[in-house]
C-alpha cells in the first residue's frame, strides 16, 4: 500500500458542528492497510458531547462523528464504503499533495459529492487505483460510540475491562441521545471467546429510555454473529412475550460504529435486572445497599465456597460478608441456572444437592442469609420435582414452589425453538417477595430454530424429535443428568399441562411467527448483507449474499412449520412412553420422547450409577428374566414399556480373620461404637 493512501484521513462534518478528528481505521482484508476518508452531511444532527462527569475531562469536548467504513475484499483494490441509510451527501477529503480522483474528477479538500447506494466508482489516490463500491444500511437507528482511549484494544484484552466513552443515538435526522457513558465493556461467554464479532455491555451515567425500551442505565449490544439470519434472539423473545412469558426483553436493531469504525448490525437490548421497566419485583439488592452503603456491599469480603472447584461441592453456597439485611428477604431474586465451568466467575450462588449450579443475578452481592434462603427454597422445589409423586419430604408438591403457567410456557418456547441451551445456561427464574419462582425472563435464544450442532445424539438442525423433555445437563459432575425441565416432564400432570398449553395458545400462532420473521428479515436486508460481507470476508459477494439470504430464510420458515407440525402431532396423551428404571441405581426416568403405537425407540445409554456394580444391559423384567436389550437396539413400541437396568456386582474381598488379644479388642470396640 502506497504511503499516500495511508495518509488519507477520515472525518465527519455536520451542519451544526464543523470539527473533524482524524483517526486510523483497523486494517482488514488480507492484511492490507486501507484507510480512506469520508465526510457526510446530515441535517439537524447535533454531535457535540460535553464530558461533565469525569474530572480529567472537565472543560473538554468530544465531537461525535458518524463514519463510513471501507473494507478491502482482496488485493485487487476493491473497497466497500458502508454508510447509514440517511446520509445526505459525502465529502471526500485527502491529507496528501498527490490528489484524489473520483471517476476521473479531482476531489478538492471538502468537496461534496453524492454516492448512490449500490454504485461503483473508480478511485485514484496517488499512484494507487481502486474500485469503490457504495452500500447503504437499512432504515434503522445509528449508534456511535467513542471510547476514551480511541481504540478497543483494552476491552478486547479482557471481558472484564471497562472504559469510559461517549455515545450518540440518532434516527432519521434526529439525535435521540448524546451523552457520556459510565462504561463500555465486553459481554458473552462462548461468543466472546470463539467468534470475531463481539458483543458489548454499556452503562449510562443516568437512567434513560433508549428507543422506547423503558428507563435504565444498563443495556447490551448483541452481535448475533453465530446466527446467520441475525434475527433469532429478537424473534423468539418477542414471541415469548406474545404468549405471556413475563418481562421478555425488548430489542431494537441498530447500525453500530465505534471509534469511527463500522462494526455491523447489532441488537440494542434490555439487560436482565430488577427495575420498574425490566423485571418489576421488590428490589432486594437496592434495599441491601441502602442498609449497608454501596461501597460496603461491593467491597465486602467473599465468603463461602469461592474456590474454582466449588461447583463440585453439592449443597455448598457462596456470598459476601454483608452485615445488614432487610426485614423481609423472601424476594426479590433473579437466579440463573448456569454451566458448572462458569459458576466460579460469579460472586454469589449455590450448588443444589442434585448438582445444579445456580448463580444470583440479583442481588449479585448477596448476604449469607439471602443466599441460604433462596438455596433452601430452590432445594425444596428440586426435591419435590425429583420425588416420584411430585412431593418432597415436607409433603409439599412442586407446584407450591413454582408458577406453573410460566414454567410450562418456558418449556414450550424452548422446545418449540429446540434451543440447545434450554435449562442448561442463561436460564432464569425470578422470585418476588412472598411469591413463587417464575420461569422468566427468556434470554439468549440465538441457538433456536435450527443450528448445525449435535449434543448427546440430538441433531438440532432436525425439526423433529423432542429435546427439552429429555434434556441433559453439561459438566463433569452432572454429565447426562436431567435438566430441571426434563425432571418436571417425568410427572403426568406436568405433561398434560404442556399438551394443553401447546394446542390452545402456541400452535395457533405459528403463522404470526413466520410473518414476523419475514417482515424483520426484509426490513434489515441491507444491514444484514453489509454485516455478513464485513464479518464473513470480502469474497462474500452480492450474489452469494442473495443466495444465502434465500436459503437461510427458506430454512427458517421450513423449520418453524415442520417443528409446529411435529409438536402438534406428538403432544397427545394417546402416545406411549418408555421408562428406564435404575433397578438399584438411583431412580426411574422417562426417556423424554413420546411414541405412536407401532413405532420404535432407540434404547438409551445407561445414565444410572450403582456403587460396586457394572452395568451390563437392559431387560423388560427386574430379575433379568424378560427380553434383553443393549443401548442402541431398536425397541418396538406397542404399549408403555419399562426397561430395568441389569448389574453385575463386584466380588466382595474376604477379610482375614482377626485373632488373639488384638482381634478381641477390635471386636469389642466395634461392638460398643458400631
Amino acid at each position: 500500500m502506497k504511503k499516500t493512501v495511508k495518509a488519507i484521513l477520515i472525518s465527519l462534518f455536520t451542519a451544526v458542528v464543523a470539527v473533524s478528528v482524524p483517526f486510523s481505521a483497523q486494517a482488514l482484508g488480507n492484511g492490507a492497510e486501507n484507510i480512506f476518508g469520508v465526510t457526510f452531511t446530515l441535517d439537524n444532527h447535533e454531535y457535540t458531547v460535553k464530558c461533565e462527569h469525569q474530572s480529567k475531562l472537565l472543560g473538554s469536548e468530544w465531537y461525535f462523528e458518524r463514519p463510513a467504513y471501507l473494507e478491502t475484499a482482496d488485493n485487487s483494490g476493491l473497497l466497500y464504503l458502508v454508510l447509514p441509510h440517511d446520509a445526505a451527501s459525502v465529502q471526500l477529503r485527502a491529507d496528501t499533495q498527490a490528489g484524489v480522483y473520483l471517476d476521473g474528477t479531482q476531489i478538492k479538500d471538502g468537496d461534496a459529492v453524492f454516492l448512490a447506494d449500490g454504485t461503483e466508482h473508480s478511485l485514484l489516490a496517488g499512484e494507487s487505483s481502486y474500485t469503490l463500491k457504495v452500500r447503504y444500511g437499512s432504515d434503522i437507528p445509528v449508534v456511535s460510540i467513542d471510547t476514551q482511549s480511541g481504540s478497543l484494544d483494552n476491552i478486547y484484552a479482557d471481558k472484564i475491562h471497562r472504559e469510559s466513552a461517549c455515545m450518540t443515538v440518532s434516527d432519521n435526522g434526529r439525535t435521540l441521545y448524546s451523552r457520556e457513558l459510565d462504561f463500555i465493556k465486553g459481554r458473552g461467554n462462548f461468543t466472546w471467546d470463539a467468534v470475531p464479532k463481539k458483543s458489548f455491555s454499556i452503562r449510562l451515567i443516568e437512567d434513560f429510555d433508549l428507543l422506547g425500551m423503558g428507563t435504565s442505565k444498563n443495556y447490551a449490544l448483541l452481535a448475533n454473529h453465530v446466527d446467520m439470519t441475525m434475527v433469532r434472539n429478537k424473534l423468539i423473545c418477542d414471541f415469548a412475550g406474545s404468549i405471556g412469558i413475563p418481562f421478555s426483553p425488548q430489542a431494537e436493531y441498530v447500525e453500530l460504529y465505534i471509534n469511527n469504525e463500522y462494526m455491523g448490525l447489532y441488537a440494542l437490548t434490555e439487560k436482565v435486572e430488577v427495575s420498574e421497566s425490566r423485571v418489576d419485583i421488590y428490589n432486594l439488592e437496592q434495599e441491601t445497599i441502602n442498609l449497608n452503603l454501596y461501597d460496603r456491599v461491593q467491597d465486602a469480603a467473599l465468603m463461602g465456597d469461592q474456590r474454582d472447584v466449588a461447583q463440585y461441592n453439592l449443597g455448598s453456597c457462596k456470598w459476601v460478608d454483608v452485615k445488614n439485611n432487610p426485614e423481609d428477604i423472601t424476594g426479590g431474586y433473579i437466579i440463573e441456572l448456569e454451566l458448572q465451568e462458569r459458576y466460579f466467575e460469579e460472586v454469589s450462588g449455590f450448588v443444589s444437592d442434585y448438582g445444579q449450579t445456580v448463580t444470583l443475578a440479583s442481588p449479585q452481592y448477596a448476604s449469607r442469609e439471602q443466599v441460604e434462603y433462596i438455596k433452601d427454597y430452590y432445594q425444596q422445589f428440586e426435591d419435590a420435582v425429583m420425588g416420584k409423586d411430585g412431593y418432597n419430604s415436607l409433603g409439599k408438591h412442586y407446584s407450591e414452589y413454582v408458577d406453573m403457567d410460566s414454567v410450562v410456557k418456558m418449556h414450550l418456547i424452548q422446545e418449540y425453538a429446540k434451543n440447545l441451551d434450554a435449562a442448561v445456561t442463561s436460564f432464569y427464574f425470578y422470585k418476588d417477595t412472598g411469591g413463587k419462582l417464575v420461569a422468566a425472563p427468556i434470554w439468549d435464544m440465538d441457538s433456536g430454530f435450527g443450528r448445525f450442532f449435535e449434543r448427546y445424539g440430538t441433531d438440532f438442525n432436525n425439526p423433529e424429535g423432542l429435546w427439552v423433555s429429555g434434556g441433559r445437563m453439561v459438566g463433569t459432575l452432572v454429565e447426562k443428568k436431567h435438566t430441571i425441565l426434563a425432571l418436571l416432564w417425568q410427572h403426568e400432570d406436568y405433561r398434560q399441562a404442556v399438551f394443553s398449553e401447546w394446542h390452545t395458545n402456541i400452535a395457533p400462532k405459528t403463522e404470526s411467527l413466520i410473518n414476523s420473521f419475514e417482515n424483520l428479515s426484509s426490513r434489515l436486508e441491507k444491514s444484514i448483507a453489509n454485516d455478513r460481507r464485513m464479518w464473513l470476508g470480502g469474497d462474500f459477494t452480492v450474489q452469494s449474499i442473495d443466495r444465502w439470504r434465500e436459503e437461510s430464510g427458506g430454512f427458517m420458515t421450513n423449520f418453524i412449520l415442520r417443528r409446529s407440525e411435529f409438536l402438534s402431532g406428538i403432544y397427545s396423551p394417546d402416545h406411549l412412553r418408555v421408562t428406564y428404571d435404575g433397578n438399584g441405581g438411583l431412580y426411574r426416568t422417562l426417556d423424554g420422547n413420546l411414541y405412536p403405537a407401532g413405532t420404535s425407540a432407540t434404547v438409551m445409554e445407561n445414565g444410572f450409577r450403582y456403587d460396586g456394580a457394572d452395568f451390563i444391559g437392559w431387560n423388560t423384567k427386574p430379575d433379568g428374566s424378560g427380553t434383553e436389550y443393549q443401548p442402541g437396539d431398536a425397541l418396538s413400541i406397542t404399549e408403555d414399556t419399562t426397561l430395568y437396568a441389569q448389574w453385575s456386582l463386584h466380588p466382595v474381598a474376604q477379610q482375614p480373620a482377626e485373632g488373639g488379644i488384638t482381634g478381641l479388642i477390635k471386636r469389642i470396640i466395634r461392638k460398643i461404637f458400631g
